[in-house]
């Protein structure tokens, strides 16, 4: 009997195209995680960067030269830090006022207030912003320049500003995932993926045992296994994010 075909392995060209379908989808899908990464990590960056602009115009606008420029100081910077901490902790889940206390960030007064507030820096940049001009408004000679007292409470302000718009940004990125279907249909694809791959290696095993190389057969098999293992990984950890 001719039977010249039965031993060659079959399944090559579904297995070709589904291998790159799925590559291609999860190419894309990784771009689109990285690059939303990238972004929370730029806009975090700015953040930080204006934390920081707003704690040295404060400290060059406004000298320590009376008891007052110098309480109106420390408690800005405190709620300037304690601010970008809560925020911290909020991204990850957390609400640790008690630790802020005991830092001396917060006052207990102050962690009263924030207790009952959902966005509770926000109430503590609206109380940097209210001491700003209060201050500006009743010692408006303490500045280093009390005829420039506009353009200091101006880039102030502008700081204050930037920062609320960056943590905006921040939180839509992270609080609107990656579409479900799309996520999901990509798990379905590397699930179809692996069937066919195990059709496929049975029948590479198969072809393997009669031509005597099943060393190299099993060892492409592990091979094949760890690469779809990876893929699924992938798959779910961007599910789950």
């Amino acid at each position: 009997e001719d039977c010249s075909m039965c031993g060659r392995p079959i399944g090559d060209g579904p297995i070709i195209v589904a291998t790159l379908l799925v590559a291609a989808f999860l190419g894309l899908l990784l771009h689109i995680s990285l690059s939303r990464w990238w972004e929370i990590r730029a806009y975090f960056q700015n953040l930080t960067s204006n934390m920081r602009d707003f704690i040295q115009m404060l400290l060059a606008y406004v000298p320590s030269s009376d008891e007052t420029s110098i309480d109106f100081r420390e408690k800005a910077i405190r709620l300037q830090i304690a601010a970008f901490i809560m925020f911290t902790q909020a991204i990850r889940g957390e609400r640790d006022l008690k630790l802020l206390t005991y830092q001396g960030l917060l006052t207990l007064k102050e962690r009263k207030k924030l207790k009952t507030v959902a966005g509770c820096y926000y109430l503590a940049y609206s109380w940097i912003r209210s001491d700003l001009w209060l201050f500006a408004r009743r010692h408006a000679d303490r500045f280093v320049h009390p005829e420039s007292r506009a353009l200091c409470i101006q880039g102030l302000e502008k700081s204050i500003s930037s920062q609320q718009s960056n943590i905006e940004n921040m939180l839509a990125l992270i609080e609107t995932p990656v579409p479900y279907i799309y996520t999901h249909l990509m798990a379905i694809l590397a699930k179809f993926e692996l069937v066919l791959v195990s059709i496929w290696i049975s029948e590479i095993l198969r072809y393997g045992f009669d031509q005597d190389t099943v060393e190299s057969i099993v060892l492409g098999y592990v091979i094949i296994v760890g690469l779809c293992i990876i893929v699924e990984g992938i798959l779910e950890v961007n599910i789950a994010s």
